[in-house]
């Protein structure tokens, strides 16, 4: 049966995990729009972004609170993967402030004379002000820290009063490997490597582990939290899967390269450094060693970037419908996540518009296979794909629908309508020439020589329009942008009006009957109502007046 000192170290151990659960459920709360915005403020480049990772990490000390909202913030498109993984260093450089905190307070004061008043005069006070939200979550972060250090105190007493009866002489040759692996599988149960560090410092400090061996415990831990991550990415987007395997290959480089310079490490803070406390000397290894994989992986970020982006796509080809319904709608965000889904969209529809105008090469036409493939195109796989994009437009409206307006500045408002606005034009040109696919088939397998010519040029003229539309993209200025889209319309209206009279005069001619005609003019209605859609969903997207 366990004595009442190991009992003392467990429950010393669990509330220093309620503790450390508390901050983190708070940090949540306390983590509105300022937070929001500093850490998209600090994304805009990879030097800003490390520096940033650190210091909001450092700040709300929970890594996982923000890798979580950077693997949304990614899903979503609007932090880049590079920089999300700058930040993503960055905290953890940032999440050793609590080990600091520790090892020189944990050690020095009671903490039982400290915690318990603390403890008792912020849940008296939380009781009072759940009506004031922000002085709430302000008692609830300071409760957390009384419940933190109240734990880390028993487990100090408690680790105390057990090494009295420990025989450390019989561990002291354990394989440091082994020790590793122990800090590595303790924080994957526990997943909280700063209890894990806390443990090694409580360990240290009581002389059950050597300096050798608790450096070894917190190279492993640094590893086993990053299997929390993993798992909660299983069913994200890609780009969420490539931001927690980022965040576990960077972990486990961190580990190998700490591991094989563990005594050069030990050497320089004890000699050179000469830091003579052991617990300082420990997490300024912890800070040493975050420090070093950052200098040595930064030459790395790019080629490894790139590397992870081709593993991930072959494990799973991304599809851009596939929408996380687990990603928080966050209103500060909204416009750049509008702005990117309204890209998707449109992207994918020009595709789909392509899919159904391609045609075959001249010199199979007569055979069997591509007139298969022809009929499948038509029917199977673009019927599919204009399914897949209505879809994704009703996900990406629900998740709008899900913002509170009054979360919104005006101008944020404006922005999101804007692009939702392109969307919905998106959509509209799928619609006008899904609705008309029938008929270009019948067209494409016409013997009437006139009609499979209409069909011709139809997909010619559209390979011309798709390419004019593409070099919009090339565009900056607004002015250009307006001017080319106009041109664009304008061609596209007088193309329309010459295929009008020329049906009619073929039509008087005789050479097409009346209901081919009738039949011939609704498709060019349709293209031509498509293509202006596709040039208002442009405009939408890429001009703030239009």
């Amino acid at each position: 049966m366990l004595s009442i000192d190991a009992w003392k170290f467990i429950a010393g151990l669990g509330l220093f995990l309620y503790g450390l659960s508390l901050m983190e459920q708070v940090s949540k709360q306390i983590a509105g729009r300022p937070f929001k915005l500093l850490l998209r403020r600090y994304s805009k480049s990879l030097p800003k972004a490390i520096i940033g990772g650190t210091f909001i990490t450092g700040l709300i000390q929970s890594s996982s609170v923000v890798i979580l909202m950077l693997m949304s913030f990614v899903s979503a498109g609007v932090i880049s993967f590079r920089n999300a993984f700058g930040l993503l260093i960055g905290s953890n450089l940032g999440t050793t402030v609590d080990s600091w905190f520790v090892a020189t307070v944990g050690f020095t004061f009671n903490l039982q004379s400290y915690s318990l008043p603390v403890i008792g005069v912020t849940a008296i006070a939380m009781f009072f002000s759940k009506k004031r939200k922000r002085l709430y979550n302000s008692l609830y972060f300071v409760f957390s820290i009384g419940i933190l250090l109240l734990g880390f105190g028993f487990m100090r007493e408690g680790a105390g009063q057990l090494m009295i009866k420990f025989n450390i002489a019989a561990y002291a040759d354990l394989n440091l490997f082994l020790i590793l692996l122990i800090g590595f599988l303790v924080t994957v149960v526990i997943q909280s490597s700063s209890a894990t560090v806390a443990i090694a410092l409580t360990a240290l400090h009581t002389h059950a582990l050597t300096f050798p061996a608790a450096a070894a415990v917190i190279i492993g831990s640094e590893v086993g939290t990053t299997i929390k991550i993993l798992f909660s990415s299983i069913n994200s987007q890609p780009a969420a899967k490539m931001l927690a395997w980022a965040d576990f290959i960077f972990n486990l480089f961190t580990a190998v390269v700490s591991f094989i310079l563990l005594f050069p490490i030990i050497y320089l803070i004890q000699h050179i450094i000469q830091i003579h406390d052991p617990l300082i000397g420990l997490v300024f290894f912890q800070s040493f060693i975050n420090l070093l994989s950052i200098i040595l992986f930064l030459p790395l970020i790019g080629p490894f970037s790139i590397s992870l982006e081709r593993f991930i796509s072959k494990k799973q080809k991304y599809n851009g419908n596939k929408f996380n319904k687990d990603t928080a709608p966050i209103p500060e965000l909204l416009p750049a996540f509008m702005q990117h889904a309204a890209g998707l969209i449109l992207d994918r529809v020009l595709e789909f518009l392509k899919k159904i105008f391609e045609t075959d090469t001249p010199n199979n036409k007569s055979s069997f296979l591509p007139a298969l493939h022809s009929f499948t195109r038509i029917h199977g796989t673009t019927n599919t794909a204009y399914i897949n994009i209505k879809e994704a437009e009703g996900e990406y409206l629900a998740y709008y629908g899900a913002i509170n307006e009054e979360d919104l500045s005006k101008e944020a408002y404006k922005d999101a309508n804007r692009y939702i606005d392109s969307i919905r034009q998106s959509i509209h040109a799928a619609k006008a020439v899904h609705d008309i696919r029938h008929d270009l088939k019948t067209f494409h397998n016409s013997a009437d020589n006139y009609l499979f010519e209409k069909d011709e040029q139809m997909s010619q003229e559209w390979a011309s329009f798709n390419n004019a539309y593409m070099k919009l993209f090339e565009l900056v200025n607004d002015d250009d942008i307006k001017k080319a889209v106009i041109q664009l319309e304008e061609s596209t209206l007088g193309q329309y009006e010459v295929h009008e009279q020329e049906t009619k005069m073929a039509l008087y001619k005789q050479e097409i009957q009346q209901i081919d005609a009738s039949t011939l003019l609704n498709v060019y209605q349709e293209i031509l109502s498509s293509q202006k859609a596709l040039l208002r969903a442009f405009s939408f997207l890429k001009l703030n007046t239009l």
